[in-house]
C-alpha cells in the first residue's frame, strides 16, 4: 500500500503547471488560437530550455532581450499538447509581459470533479453547462462548490458551454437562493463528444482581486502565485443547504443548492389620499 501511495503522489507531482485564467485583448498572447481559459495549462518552457520553476525569470529575460519564448500548452479537455511562440514585451502592469493571468496548479485527474447544471432558475447559468472552478481553486464536486459559495457576496465561476464550445467567466451572486440543481460524478463529467477540440474562451478585461498572477509590466515586481481561498473568504452569515437526491437511471447524486439569507420585509407606504376640493366661502355683503 505504501509503495502504491508513493507512486501516486510522485505521478501527481509531475502534473504541475500554470493554468491560464485570462488572456488580455491585444496582448502578445491574444493571437494564439490554441489557448482556452481554464482548460489551457503551461506545462514547460521549450525554448530556451529551462525548468518551469524559472518561468518568471525566463519571461523577464526574453522581454529585456526582445527574444521569443516557446511554451508547451496542455489542454485538459482535448488532452492535446501544443506549442506557442510569444514575444514578451513591456506593457501596462495590468496586462503583464505576456498578457496572461496564471495560477500554479496540479492538473492530475482534473475535469471529473466539475459540476453539470441540470436545472437553473437564475439569469447567470444555463442548463447543460458545466461549472469548472474559480480563480482560486477547482470546484471539486458539490462539497467544494458549497465551500466556494460560503461567506462571499459573489463568486467568479468559469463555466463551459458544450454546444458553443466556449468557456466564459461569470460573476455569480450568492447572497440569495442560487436556483441551481447540479449533478456530479463520472456520468456528469464532460462527454466525449466535446473533448475533440481545445475550446475557445470569452476574453474579459477586468482584473480580479486575490490573484498574484499576471507578470508585472512596467517597473513592477513580477510574481506568479496563489492566495488561498480562506484568505479571500469573509463571513457574512450565509448558509448553504445541500439536498441529495438520486437521479433516475444513472444513480448519480443530484444536488439542489439554495443559499439562505435573512428575510427582509418591505412595507409599502400608505396610499396618499387626495385632499377634498376646497369650497369657496360665500361672498360677504356689507351694509
Amino acid at each position: 500500500m505504501g509503495g502504491t501511495d508513493s507512486t501516486l503522489q510522485n505521478s501527481e507531482a509531475n502534473y504541475f503547471g500554470y493554468r491560464i485564467l485570462n488572456v488580455a485583448p491585444s496582448s502578445p498572447s491574444s493571437s494564439s488560437p490554441v489557448l482556452c481559459t481554464y482548460f489551457s495549462i503551461i506545462t514547460s518552457i521549450h525554448t530556451p530550455s529551462r525548468p518551469l520553476s524559472e518561468f518568471t525569470d525566463v519571461i523577464r529575460e526574453c522581454a529585456s532581450l526582445q527574444k521569443e519564448v516557446k511554451l508547451e500548452i496542455f489542454n485538459l479537455k482535448s488532452r492535446r499538447r501544443d506549442y506557442i511562440t510569444v514575444l514578451p514585451k513591456p506593457s501596462p502592469s495590468y496586462l503583464g509581459l505576456l498578457g496572461l493571468t496564471l495560477r500554479p496548479t496540479s492538473y492530475y485527474d482534473d475535469l471529473p470533479n466539475c459540476l453539470r447544471i441540470l436545472l437553473s432558475t437564475n439569469d447567470f447559468l444555463k442548463e447543460g453547462e458545466w461549472i469548472l472552478g474559480t480563480e482560486d481553486r477547482n470546484v471539486d464536486g458539490v462539497k467544494g462548490f458549497e465551500e466556494v459559495c460560503e461567506g462571499v457576496d459573489e463568486v467568479g465561476l468559469y463555466v463551459y458551454n458544450g454546444p458553443l464550445d466556449c468557456v466564459r467567466y461569470v460573476l455569480f451572486p450568492t447572497l440569495k437562493p442560487l436556483g441551481l440543481e447540479v449533478g456530479e460524478g463520472y456520468l456528469h463529467s464532460l462527454p466525449e463528444e466535446y473533448r475533440g477540440t481545445n475550446g475557445k474562451s470569452e476574453m474579459r478585461r477586468e482584473g480580479r482581486k486575490g490573484i498574484v498572477a499576471v507578470e508585472g509590466g512596467g517597473g513592477e515586481e513580477e510574481q506568479v502565485g496563489e492566495m488561498s481561498a480562506k484568505e479571500l473568504v469573509k463571513a457574512v452569515g450565509k448558509e448553504v443547504e445541500v439536498k441529495n437526491e438520486e437521479t433516475k437511471g444513472d444513480h448519480q447524486p443530484r444536488v439542489e443548492l439554495t443559499a439562505g439569507v435573512e428575510a427582509t420585509t418591505k412595507v409599502d407606504p400608505p396610499p396618499q389620499v387626495e385632499a377634498p376640493p376646497q369650497v369657496e366661502a360665500p361672498p360677504q355683503f356689507s351694509e
